[in-house]
Order: structure tokens, then sequence, then C-alpha cells
């Protein structure tokens, strides 16, 4: 909702190929995402680059009109604080989906 509807971008419908939560995939590599997309107001990139210890997520913004500017002031705020959430979130769905190496061992 924020995404279209405030920000203006133009999202694909869900399950598209070759997108994620409406954004078009431009990079897919085991250890770097990247996604695109563009609107009305702005155009956006979102880039997660992870190692073996850290995820780090860009996110960057065109402006194609001056209004974009306040709009994204207002809404950046809750982008950043949104977006530790959303890592930390991220971070323990795949500590729970990931096999305890030392139970692993013993099974084998």
């Amino acid at each position: 909702m924020v995404w279209h509807g405030l920000l203006g971008f133009q999202l694909a419908a869900s399950g598209t190929a070759g997108t994620l939560v409406g954004w078009q995939i431009a990079v897919d590599e085991p250890e770097l995402l990247v996604l695109e997309t563009d609107g009305r107001l702005m155009a956006g990139r979102m880039i997660f680059d992870a190692s073996d210890t850290a995820v780090t997520w860009t996110t960057m913004l065109r402006y194609h009109r001056p209004a974009a500017r306040p709009i994204w002031a207002a809404a950046g705020h809750a982008h950043r604080a949104l977006t530790p959430r959303c890592l930390t979130a991220a971070r323990q769905s795949l500590q729970r989906s990931t096999p305890d190496p030392d139970t692993v061992e013993r099974r084998a």
C-alpha cells in the first residue's frame, strides 16, 4: 500500500515471474539481490548484500518530480525504523529453518 499508494511505485502483481514483492529482480546471486521499480514520483532500488556474518540493505531513490522529496522525507523515517526490524525477523526466520550443525552431526 505504501509503495504503490504513497510513493507511487508501479509494482508487478503478486507471483509475477522475475519479481519479489512486486519489485523487478535485477540481480539474483547467492550474496547479492537487487530489486528495482519505477513510478510516477520516483524510481527505487534496494540492494541486499550478504556475507557469512552480515546483511547490508541499501535503499536508493531517484526523484522524477519535486513532490517526491518531501514525501520521502516523511516516509523515510518509517523506512529507517522498520528496516532493522525486517532484517531481524529475516535472521530469526532463517535460524529457525536452518538445521543446527551439532544436531545434524549427531544424527549422521
